[in-house]
C-alpha cells in the first residue's frame, strides 16, 4: 500500500469514529434525562402560565373598558362594556329558587355597547301618571283614533321587539329624576310576541320606581299629562365577543361595588333590596315584563366626559312570591369605585351561604394571585392592582370589602 492511500484510508477510519451513531443504551439514557427534567420544569411552570394569563386578561377588560370610554367622547353618547355572563347548565324550568349546582356566576365574553337614543313617540306624545295597587305608574293613551294615543303608536311596536323593556328608565318632563320601569302591562303574548290586531291595547301602563339612593321623589299623580324619555339599556355592538384567555374570568360572585352597604355583581340571596344582585339565569316572567336570562348581563357604561354613568346587572326584590316581580334588571348609578375580580372559572363560588369551608378556601377572593381591574367613577380612572388574600376567620362580605379597600389604594400595576 503506498503512503498516498495509507493517508485516505487513516482519513477515512477518523471520520467514521468521529460519525458514528449512538447506541439504544445512549439513547434511553439521554430520554430519561429530559423526562426527568421536564417532570421538574412543567410544575414550577405551570402556574407561572396561569398567572401570564390573569395578566393577559386583565389587560383585556382594562383595554376594552378604555376604548369605551375613548368612543363615548368621541360620540357625545354614552358607550361601555358588556360583560356576557355565562349561563352554564342552568335548570330555568325552577321558579322557586336557583339551581344550586349552576356555577354561572361569571363572565369570560365582552362586548363594546352604546346607549340606544332614547324614546320619545312621536311630537305631541305624552304619558299620564296614576296609581294602581299602591305602585306608581306611567300610563300611556295607544289608541290610535284619538290624536294623544296616534302620537304613542310606536311604543307597543317597541314593546314586542324588546326595544322597550323592564330594566329600562324614563324621565318625566325632560327634567328631574330617571325613574326604573320595574313591569309592562298588558304584555304581548304568543311567540313571537305580538298584540292583537283585532284588539290593540288602547292603554299601556309602565310601573315605575325610583333608583336606589336618588333621594328623590315619584312623581306626582295629577290630572296633568307630560312629555317623556325612556332611556333604553345598553346595546352590544355586531361582531364576535372578545373572549378571555381559557380557564380565565371575571368573579361576578366578588365584583361590584360599596356604597354604605356592600353591592356585589353576582349573587345575593337576602338583605337590602338595594343591593345589585343574581346573576343566575331565571325564566321570563310575564307578569311584569322582565328580560329573560340571555339578557341578565353586566354592562358598565361610560358618559362622554369619562365618568361611570350607569352599571347595569339585576336585583332581587326581596320577599315577593312566583308568579310576582322576583328578579329585575336595572341600571344604577354607583357611588363608589367598580371592582372587577379576575380569576379563574375553577375557583368561581356560586352561593357563599351554602358553601362549604373547602368551597370558601379554594376561591377566588383568597387567591392572591387573581388581580382587580378598579374603575372610578367620577374620573373614570382605570387601574390593575394584586389581590390581597384576607382570611383570619373574616365573614365573606368584610374580606370582599377588605380586597376592595387594598384594591383602591394599591399601586397600579398596569397588568404586566
Amino acid at each position: 500500500m503506498s503512503s498516498r492511500q495509507r493517508s485516505s484510508y487513516r482519513q477515512h477510519s477518523s471520520y467514521r469514529q468521529r460519525f458514528r451513531g449512538v447506541t439504544l443504551i445512549e439513547l434511553m439514557v439521554v430520554i430519561t434525562i429530559i423526562v426527568i427534567l421536564l417532570g421538574v420544569a412543567v410544575p414550577l411552570i405551570k402556574p407561572a402560565l396561569g398567572d401570564r394569563k390573569l395578566r393577559e386578561a386583565s389587560r383585556q377588560v382594562a383595554m376594552f373598558l378604555e376604548l369605551a370610554k375613548s368612543r363615548a367622547a368621541e360620540t357625545g353618547r354614552a358607550h361601555g362594556v358588556i360583560f356576557h355572563r355565562d349561563a352554564g347548565s342552568a335548570d330555568t324550568t325552577n321558579t322557586s329558587s336557583p339551581d344550586t349546582n349552576l356555577n354561572g356566576v361569571h363572565c369570560f365574553q365582552m362586548s363594546l355597547a352604546a346607549a340606544p337614543r332614547p324614546f320619545s313617540g312621536d311630537d305631541g306624545a305624552l304619558v299620564s301618571i296614576v296609581t294602581s295597587g299602591g305602585n306608581t305608574i306611567a300610563s300611556f293613551n295607544t289608541d290610535t283614533s284619538s290624536t294623544a294615543g296616534a302620537a304613542n303608536s310606536q311604543l307597543p311596536l317597541f314593546i314586542e321587539r324588546s326595544f322597550i323593556k323592564a330594566g329600562d328608565s324614563i324621565r318625566i318632563n325632560y327634567r328631574g329624576p330617571l325613574y326604573r320601569i320595574t313591569g309592562i302591562s298588558p304584555l304581548p303574548t304568543g311567540n313571537p310576541p305580538r298584540y292583537s290586531t283585532m284588539s290593540p291595547p288602547t292603554t299601556i301602563d309602565l310601573a315605575i320606581a325610583l333608583p336606589t339612593g336618588s333621594g328623590a321623589s315619584l312623581p306626582p299623580v295629577s290630572g296633568t299629562s307630560y312629555p317623556y324619555q325612556i332611556i333604553r339599556q345598553p346595546v352590544a355592538s355586531i361582531g364576535s365577543p372578545q373572549e378571555l384567555p381559557t380557564g380565565i374570568v371575571i368573579d361576578t360572585m366578588h365584583s361590584g361595588f360599596s356604597s354604605g352597604t356592600l353591592q356585589q355583581l353576582g349573587p345575593q340571596f337576602g338583605g337590602s333590596t338595594s343591593r345589585l344582585g343574581n346573576l343566575a339565569p331565571w325564566p321570563s316572567n310575564s307578569s311584569t315584563g322582565q328580560s329573560d336570562s340571555s339578557n341578565v348581563q353586566i354592562a358598565i357604561m361610560f358618559d362622554p366626559d369619562g365618568r361611570v354613568e350607569t352599571v347595569y346587572s339585576a336585583y332581587h326584590v326581596i320577599g315577593t312570591v312566583a308568579p310576582n316581580e322576583r328578579w329585575v334588571i336595572r341600571g344604577e348609578v354607583p357611588l363608589s369605585p367598580v371592582h372587577l375580580l379576575i380569576g379563574r372559572q375553577n375557583q368561581t363560588m356560586y352561593d357563599a351561604a351554602s358553601a362549604t369551608a373547602t368551597d370558601v378556601a379554594a376561591n377566588n377572593l383568597q387567591d392572591p394571585s387573581t388581580l382587580w381591574v378598579t374603575v372610578n367613577q367620577l374620573t373614570g380612572r382605570i387601574s390593575t392592582s394584586e389581590n390581597a388574600a384576607f382570611g383570619g376567620g373574616l365573614s365573606i362580605d368584610a374580606q370582599r370589602r377588605a380586597a376592595r379597600t387594598f384594591a383602591r389604594s394599591a399601586i397600579t400595576s398596569g397588568g404586566n
